[in-house]
């Protein structure tokens, strides 16, 4: 089982409804380069290239697939179409709710929110979840994450998680969020501790 970071999340930083927006507007600031790092030309490409990114990272499927999509160029299922429908998408081998999320979203109709190592490790620390199950952390962002936010936010996450959150040193100073974040190693509020009488 992967390692939690829940308990990393200890400061009181105010309830996470009203962090969400600032989160993802600051987010947005940081990193408006923010999305998927996969290269394809088309949904079939886009649906091989995230199947194979859960087995090893993205440079190497952008390294592989090159060489790949030029060999194979049809997909054998629905009709020789990669489907719609995210329930559709669920039933063809190897696809998961992850996979079905990512293609799903990056069509421009995302039924969900992707959870990856980067997403539950960050909506750990920055307390939008307790939750350790990725299907489980999914719900409970659905009901923070407005519905239009939904594609971008996982970038965004991802993203800082490999820029500034990263996994073992977080980079608490640099963050844009160390004031809204409860995991945050820095202290970010002085002036509002009491004074010690002198």
């Amino acid at each position: 089982m992967p390692r939690s970071y829940v308990r990393e999340a200890r400061r009181r930083v105010g309830p996470k409804r009203e962090r969400i927006r600032p989160i993802i507007e600051r987010l947005k600031a940081a990193h408006p380069d923010a999305g998927i790092a996969l290269r394809s030309r088309n949904d079939l490409e886009l649906l091989v290239a995230v199947m194979l990114s859960a087995q090893t990272t993205d440079v190497n499927v952008n390294n592989v697939t090159e060489k790949l999509f030029a060999k194979y160029r049809r997909p054998e299922e629905f009709d020789g179409r990669v489907p719609d429908e995210f329930d559709e998408l669920l039933r063809l081998p190897g696809v998961a709710r992850k996979t079905a999320n990512v293609v799903s979203a990056e069509r421009g109709k995302p039924v969900g929110i992707v959870v990856d190592t980067h997403v539950r490790r960050l909506s750990q620390r920055l307390g939008l979840t307790k939750q350790e199950d990725p299907v489980k952390i999914e719900q409970d962002l659905m009901r923070l994450v407005p519905r239009e936010e939904w594609a971008i936010f996982p970038h965004l996450l991802i993203w800082h998680g490999r820029r500034v959150c990263i996994a073992r040193r977080p980079l608490c100073e640099e963050c844009v969020l160390n004031d809204l974040c409860p995991s945050s190693r820095v202290d970010v509020a002085p002036a509002l501790r009491p004074e010690t009488p002198k």
